[in-house]
């Protein structure tokens, strides 16, 4: 029933927004708030009339492993829902919502800087996950180190980029520590969208570094012991026995903490990326700006969506594949 709930909500806002873009084509027509309300009830008629079927699937399911529930159960819902959003525009202004967000037009004039605000999105996600993962392999085999001199700097490290937000870490670095430094790499026009990434990586660094260490050490000391035993230095038995038992483990979280930093990208727009260099949310932002629509912002989200939920998909797949036999570590 859950489930279902979901189901409706969002067929619900589709099928709103199917309506209002074929109804209201311009802000020149003007409906009576009745004739509006019987189209729409007319509409919504007959496609539940149509969804009279034995199972009805969720809107979803190509994302989720969700059962298929009962028709009548399903149809309440959808019935339910649909009912209470025509009830709440009843007393206000349909078309005004649509014009300022369900601009459909204003998706399709503007769509190719959303490509181009994901296409940013994922090369930032995909540089600053690949620095933050191999410096992040580093800093666990250092946590764990009995010396010292060599566990305290990186526990320093960790500590620090863990206990404080990435929006002060992206400001200090782009506004502080490059202009002081004079760090010639991280100036011009490119210079903020390398800040970002050396960011983004540094950051996810800590995180995966706190996975890695699970990871380890959650495989059995005997396998150390037995390494040892066969005349492998610690090493040799971390590069070729602990080590890969433990990425293993790790997959999932890691995978998780990736989506964490696609959504994370959206906080680089502090640093004032140049108009070619914006990413989802950025480009939302300056879509809004020069069109007061807030239609921008569910481009800049649908863009988010698109990317993530088939990543989270790979969570789950991932983690049900490593199940078998292994104790999955979530960090």
């Amino acid at each position: 029933m859950r489930w279902g709930l979901i189901g409706a909500l969002a067929s619900t806002w589709l099928l709103l927004a199917f309506l209002v873009s074929r109804q209201f084509r311009g802000p020149s027509i003007d409906l009576a708030p009745d004739t509006i309300w019987l189209y729409v009830r007319t509409q919504a008629e007959v496609v539940l009339h149509y969804l009279r079927l034995a199972f009805v699937p969720s809107p979803l399911v190509f994302f989720y492993d969700w059962p298929l529930m009962p028709a009548p159960v399903w149809l309440a819902w959808q019935a339910a829902v649909l009912g209470g959003v025509l009830l709440w525009f009843r007393g206000s202004s349909v078309e005004l919502f649509s014009r300022n967000f369900l601009n459909v037009r204003l998706l399709g004039e503007f769509f190719p800087r959303f490509v181009n605000g994901a296409k940013n999105t994922l090369i930032l996600s995909v540089l600053g996950g690949v620095l933050g993962m191999v410096l992040g392999l580093i800093l666990a085999l250092f946590s764990m180190s009995k010396r010292a001199v060599v566990r305290a700097p990186a526990r320093l490290y960790i500590n620090f980029f863990r206990g404080t937000p990435l929006i002060w870490q992206l400001s200090f670095a782009g506004l502080g520590v490059v202009t002081a430094l004079k760090l010639n790499f991280f100036s011009g026009m490119d210079g903020p969208y390398r800040v970002a990434v050396a960011v983004l990586g540094l950051n996810l660094a800590a995180y995966s570094a706190e996975v890695y260490r699970a990871g380890i050490q959650s495989l059995e000391r005997g396998q150390m012991e037995a390494a040892r035993s066969l005349g492998l230095s610690y090493l040799q038995a971390m590069r070729f026995v602990v080590v890969p038992q433990a990425i293993r483990r790790v997959i999932p979280p890691l995978t998780n903490e990736f989506v964490i930093l696609i959504k994370d990208t959206s906080l680089v727009v502090v640093l004032g990326l140049a108009f070619n260099q914006k990413e989802l949310l950025g480009a939302g932002r300056e879509i809004y700006s020069s069109t007061f629509n807030a239609t921008a912002w569910l481009g800049s989200a649908a863009g988010y969506l698109i990317i993530t939920l088939p990543m989270i998909r790979l969570v789950t797949y991932l983690e049900r594949k490593l199940r078998s036999g292994l104790t999955s570590v979530i960090g």
